[in-house]
């Protein structure tokens, strides 16, 4: 009996440690995404001394702050810059400009980008009925492939016709699977449902499982319309 209530004192406690260090990282991507936001706003104005501490902050389990972080991401995502580009782009801009921090590697930038693509899969979302899904699978690899939900509010779109940008779209879900038909699409589907509610409508590019899984949501959900990704 002593050593099970050791044993279950000691799991209590590293259970409690658990919580308190995924609290820590959720607190450190948000203030990533944050950060990332600001940079994409592009503001024309100086940028005042409280600014500049706040793009020095460290945070936590990290090495490089916040400014160089973000300068990164927003290279990779608002630049099109290669990963290694990226990194490169950044020691030439320290030198030039005498930032007090030193260069990230790519493989390093490329955790940050996993880290903030987990952020906004898993934040929560806004629960309404203009959401549009994009829905399709990546490249299979080995035994396996995944399934794609992007979401876009009607709401958030402008008037006038433009090309979408990852600041208008939301990652939904991703999913992995090994096998998938029409039947594993439609309970994928009804899951999502879950995080947004039913959306206006699904596009996809009518693969035979994702044309099947779709056409039974749309049937149990008849506000939901199905487009085609490919105009003629």
């Amino acid at each position: 009996m002593r050593f099970l209530d050791q044993s279950k004192e000691h799991w209590k406690s590293r259970a409690q440690e658990l919580e308190r260090e995924v609290a820590r990282l959720k607190a450190s991507a948000q203030a990533l995404a944050q950060a990332v936001e600001t940079l994409e706003k592009r503001v024309t104005a100086p940028v005042g001394l409280e600014n500049r501490k706040d793009l020095m902050l460290v945070p936590y389990h990290h090495a490089y702050p916040l400014g160089c972080i973000a300068l990164f991401v927003a290279l990779v995502l608002s630049a099109a810059t290669s990963l290694r580009g990226a990194s490169r782009a950044i020691a030439v801009v320290g030198v030039a400009l005498h930032v007090p921090f030193s260069c990230p590697t790519w493989f390093a930038g490329r955790m940050w980008l996993l880290r903030l693509g987990y952020y906004k899969l898993t934040r929560p979302k806004v629960q309404t009925d203009d959401w549009v899904w994009i829905v399709d699978h990546t490249v299979q690899l080995g035994d396996a492939k995944c399934l794609v939900i992007l979401g876009l509010r009607l709401y958030d779109l402008s008037s006038a016709e433009r090309c979408l940008s990852h600041a208008d779209v939301e990652p939904l879900e991703l999913v992995p699977v090994k096998k998938s038909n029409g039947a594993v699409v439609y309970q994928q589907l009804e899951q999502a449902v879950a995080k947004t509610g039913v959306p206006r409508a699904i596009i996809s590019d009518h693969g035979p499982d994702l044309q099947a899984g779709i056409e039974k949501f749309c049937q149990q959900h008849p506000q939901t319309s199905a487009l085609y990704s490919i105009t003629r």
